[in-house]
C-alpha cells in the first residue's frame, strides 16, 4: 500500500475532467519525463493549472517546468504557505492511498530526490507516527463499510481501486452539525426496541442508599485530564474511542450480584464513607433501555450466569442430546454470550390413536379464565429438565421420551434475531430456581419495609430533633462541634 500526500491541493480555475487517464497509466508516462519536466496531462486542456507542495517556489518559466511543449507553462508548482501548513499540521490533511507497485514506489522516490514532498526527514516519520497511532486507536476509520461517508471516497479504474481520506485531525465539524438529528432518529430508534422486550426475565443490578445504581471507572481511560477528554470526545468523532469511562454491571444470577457486591464492600472497608449496597431484581426493558443510549463515556454489560457456562462447557457439553447453534461461538473455555436451552420440535406415538405426530413444546401459564401457551428459553439446564418431566406428565397419551433434543444459543442474539421480534409476545424467559426464590424473600423484605414505615418515620424525627439540638449548642459555643 502507497501511503502519499505529496501532492495536497488540487485548486482548478475551469474544472477538472473525472473522466482523466487512470492514475497507473499517467505514472508510467510522468515517470519516463520527470528527469525533464513533471507534467499532469488530462484529456481536456485547463488553464492555470496550481499544485501546492512543501518546498521551494517554482515559477511557470523554470527551466524545471520548461518541456518543449505549448502545455507546460500551464503547469505551476507553488508551495504551502503558512496557514496551508497550519490547516494540515491541526486540523485536516488529505491522504491519498493506493496499491503498492514498482513504478509507484519509484515515482514516489523520485519526488522526494527532488524536493517535492510534503513531509521532509524528520517531519516525514513524525507524520507517520501520529497517522498510525490514530489508526490503532480507532480515530481513523477506513473500510469498505464506510465508503459513503463524506470523509472516504473511492476511485476504481479497471482492477485497480484508489482511496481518498480526509484526515481529521481535530474537530469534526459533521459530526456537530447532525448531533441532534442523530439523537433524534436513534431516539425514535430506541423506543421500537424497547417496545419489543420481553419482561419476563429478572436481572439484578446493585445499587446504594440512594437507589442509584453502581459504576465502576475504567482505568486505562482515566486520566488527570478527564476534564478535558470529555471534551475531546464531544467535539471529535463518537466512535473514534472504543473504550469508555464508566462501565455498568446488570447480572442475570443473583449470587454472581452478591459477590460482586461483597467484592466492592470489602474494597472500601476502611473507608471512612459509608456505603450501603444492595442487590435488586429489574427487568429486561430497563436492561434495553441502558444498552441503547448513546454515551460515549458509560456503557453497560450483560454478565452471564457464569455458574451455568462452567457447567455448559464442563459438564453438560458431553451430553449427547446438546447441540449448537451453528453461529454460536464456543470452544473447550469459552462460550460467547449468556447461555439459553431450547426444547427441539420431535415425533412421538400417540397412544390413543397409534398415529406419529410432531409436538412442539411450549410452556403453559395458567390464567382466570383460559391457558396460554409460550415458547419457553430456559435459562438454565436443570430447569428444563424438571420442566420436560412434568410436561411429560402432563401428557401421558403420548410416548414422550426421557431426555429431549435441546439446541443452545446465547441471550444476546437471540433478541436481536427477527423471529423473536415477531413472536416476542408469546416467549417467555425460565431462569434457575434459586432466581425466584431470591425474587420472592426480596418481595418479602420490602413489603416488610412498607409495613414498618411508620416507625421509620418516627425514627427519623427523633434523628431530627436531636440534630437541631446540636446544630443549636454549636452556634451558642465557641467551639462548633462536627455534625
Amino acid at each position: 500500500m502507497i501511503l502519499s500526500n505529496f501532492i495536497l491541493f488540487f485548486t482548478f480555475r475551469h474544472g477538472f475532467d473525472k473522466s482523466s487517464q487512470s492514475f497507473q497509466s499517467k505514472l508510467n508516462h510522468e515517470f519516463n519525463d520527470l528527469n525533464s519536466s513533471l507534467k499532469f496531462e488530462n484529456r481536456k486542456s485547463h488553464k492555470y493549472l496550481k499544485i501546492f507542495t512543501s518546498n521551494s517556489i517554482v515559477s511557470k518559466n523554470s527551466d524545471f517546468l520548461q518541456s518543449g511543449q505549448s502545455n507546460s507553462n500551464r503547469n505551476n508548482l507553488v508551495s504551502r504557505n503558512f496557514w496551508q501548513k497550519f490547516v494540515n499540521n491541526y486540523l485536516q490533511e488529505t491522504i491519498f492511498l493506493s496499491p503498492s507497485s514498482s513504478v509507484s514506489n519509484k515515482y514516489v522516490n523520485k519526488l522526494k530526490s527532488l524536493g517535492l514532498s510534503v513531509y521532509q526527514g524528520s517531519e516525514y516519520r513524525a507524520f507517520l507516527h501520529r497517522f498510525s497511532k490514530d489508526l490503532v486507536s480507532g480515530k481513523i476509520k477506513v473500510g469498505v463499510s464506510n465508503v459513503n461517508d463524506s470523509l472516504v471516497s473511492l476511485y476504481t479504474e479497471k482492477q485497480d481501486t484508489y482511496l481518498v481520506y480526509k484526515w481529521l485531525k481535530f474537530l469534526n465539524f459533521e459530526s456537530l452539525l447532525l448531533k441532534d438529528y442523530k439523537k433524534k432518529i436513534s431516539t425514535k430508534l430506541n423506543e421500537y426496541n424497547v417496545n419489543l422486550i420481553n419482561d419476563s426475565l429478572p436481572m439484578f443490578i446493585i445499587i446504594n442508599s440512594n437507589n442509584e445504581m453502581i459504576i465502576s471507572e475504567s482505568t486505562d481511560q482515566l486520566s488527570k485530564n478527564e476534564i478535558i477528554l470529555k471534551l475531546y470526545r464531544q467535539l471529535i468523532k463518537k466512535d473514534f474511542i472504543s473504550k469508555k469511562l464508566y462501565t455498568g454491571l446488570i447480572f442475570i444470577n443473583n449470587q454472581d450480584a452478591l459477590e460482586y457486591k461483597q467484592s466492592i464492600e470489602y474494597q472500601f472497608a476502611n473507608s471512612t464513607r459509608s456505603i450501603k449496597l444492595k442487590v435488586v431484581p429489574t427487568n429486561m426493558k430497563l436492561y434495553s433501555k441502558f444498552t441503547s443510549q448513546r454515551d460515549s463515556n458509560l456503557e453497560f454489560r450483560l454478565i452471564p450466569d457464569l455458574k451455568e457456562v462452567s457447567n455448559l462447557l464442563h459438564k453438560y457439553r458431553s451430553v449427547k442430546n446438546i447441540t449448537f447453534e451453528p453461529n454460536q461461538q464456543h470452544g473447550r473455555n469459552h462460550f460467547q454470550g449468556q447461555p439459553i436451552y431450547c426444547i427441539k420440535p420431535f415425533y412421538v406415538k400417540n397412544k390413543n390413536t397409534n398415529s406419529i405426530e410432531k409436538v412442539n413444546y411450549s410452556y403453559r401459564v395458567k390464567g382466570k379464565t383460559s391457558v396460554s401457551n409460550y415458547k419457553a428459553i430456559f435459562f438454565n439446564y436443570q430447569t428444563l429438565m424438571d420442566a420436560w418431566k412434568k410436561f411429560a406428565q402432563e401428557n401421558a397419551s403420548y410416548s414422550i421420551p426421557n431426555i429431549p433434543d435441546v439446541s443452545v444459543s446465547n441471550l444476546e442474539a437471540f433478541i436481536q434475531s427477527s423471529n423473536y421480534k415477531q413472536n416476542y409476545d408469546t416467549t417467555i424467559f425460565l431462569p434457575s430456581m434459586e432466581t425466584y426464590d431470591f425474587i420472592k424473600k426480596f418481595l418479602i423484605t420490602t413489603s416488610g419495609n412498607q409495613i414498618n414505615l411508620r416507625n421509620r418515620i418516627i425514627n427519623q424525627s427523633l434523628f431530627l430533633k436531636t440534630l437541631c439540638y446540636r446544630i443549636f449548642w454549636s452556634l451558642t459555643t465557641r467551639q462548633p462541634i462536627h455534625l
